[in-house]
């Protein structure tokens, strides 16, 4: 049998490849490359076509805040807040005493009177006691009496008035004489006009010594009232008397007991203000913290219920210009008032120096510098 070769006629002008016989092998090598342009372009347009919107919407969302941003003002800058300072807290705070005085005698003598015992509240100046002072009160009394003597003597005049009335008396008599003697020479003899005179000259000294008897008695005042001070300053010796208001902790001798000068009677502790001790770091401590304030926190177990649920508020008023060589720590001093006596000395307590209310630089703990809040103009970019 015999193969028969069949061959596809040429495509005619105008027709579609589409329409053309099915034969690849007859399919000239140029056709592809013209389909991937056409391809290429096609989505190139479709997504130059999908694209354009989202672009518009996506430049008006970004333009809209960078204008909102251009018009904004300075002031709507959040600025740092530099009155925020951090506390500081003292490490080892204790409370401690202020004022403790121990009350010594300073007569030798059996003591006479104890008037009060541990625990007593006193105010400054209060009687706690004395010492036999007996003889100290009776020369007392004799010293008063010598002063009202002193004083009725300045007082009295008696004296003074009746060299007066002798001095007018005695100056009539010698002026009638020497009338009559002008009137009828040789009425009173020359002997007689001398007297008269000497009586007058007299009774005018009398004056004078009267005067000067009641400036010896002021004298004597002065005197007797400079005993009885002295007296007095040595009666106080033997009076015991509180030096500074607070509580008596301690009492060293009883009433009987003979005390010699120097010896301790009593022991008094001041607890209306006390002292809170403790220690900063050196890169923390300055001069600047005296005057500050501070807050003051029970933290001992052993504390009240009502002192747990309390803060007391504080002054720092020392700040040590020593700073410990071993652990670089510096000792702060820190004043608290205490009217209740919740307080006790000896608690540990947690205590806090608040930081500076201006703000400045100086005071800050860090010395930080505060953020770069300079303004910058936004940039817009064109395309």
């Amino acid at each position: 049998m015999s193969k028969r070769t069949v061959q596809n006629p040429p495509l005619e002008a105008g027709v579609h490849p589409r329409h053309a016989p099915h034969d690849l092998r007859q399919r000239p090598s140029s056709t592809y490359p013209q389909h991937i342009l056409l391809l290429c372009a096609c989505v190139g347009f479709w997504s130059s076509n999908a694209l354009s919107p989202l672009q518009a919407q996506t430049s008006d969302t970004i333009t809209e805040p960078i204008e909102q941003q251009e018009a904004a003002p300075l002031d709507s800058i959040e600025q740092p807040n530099m009155n925020a300072a951090p506390a500081i807290e003292l490490e080892g705070a204790i409370l401690k005493t202020i004022d403790a005085t121990s009350l010594a005698a300073q007569v030798a003598g059996p003591l006479r009177e104890l008037l009060v015992k541990e625990g007593d509240i006193v105010k400054a100046n209060q009687a706690l006691g004395r010492i036999n002072d007996d003889a100290l009160r009776l020369e007392l009394e004799q010293l008063k009496t010598q002063i009202a003597v002193a004083q009725k003597k300045q007082a009295n005049d008696i004296d003074e008035r009746l060299a007066e009335k002798s001095l007018q008396v005695a100056h009539n008599e010698y002026e009638r004489a020497m009338n009559a003697n002008a009137r009828v020479p040789g009425t009173y003899p020359i002997n007689e006009i001398d007297r008269l005179k000497l009586l007058a000259d007299r009774s005018q000294l009398e004056v004078e010594r009267a005067k000067y008897e009641q400036e010896l008695a002021a004298f004597e005042v002065t005197l007797a009232q400079g005993s009885y001070r002295q007296t007095y300053e040595r009666f106080l010796r033997h009076q015991l008397t509180a030096p500074a208001a607070g509580v008596v902790v301690s009492v060293e001798k009883r009433a009987g007991e003979w005390v010699e000068p120097g010896t301790d009677l009593l022991r008094i502790v001041r607890i209306d203000q006390l002292r809170v001790e403790g220690f900063i770091s050196s890169e923390e401590a300055s001069p600047q913290l005296v005057g500050r304030s501070a807050r003051i926190a029970m933290v001992d177990k052993h504390a009240s219920k009502i002192a747990d649920s309390q803060s007391w508020q504080g002054r720092v008023v020392f700040v040590s210009p020593d700073v410990n060589p071993v652990n670089s720590q510096v000792r702060v001093f820190i004043e608290v008032d205490n009217p209740h006596g919740v307080l006790r000395p000896g608690l540990r307590v947690q205590a806090q120096i608040e930081g500076p209310v201006d703000g400045s630089a100086e005071d800050s703990v860090a010395h930080r510098n505060p953020p770069n809040t300079e303004y910058h103009e936004p940039q817009v970019v064109e395309k």
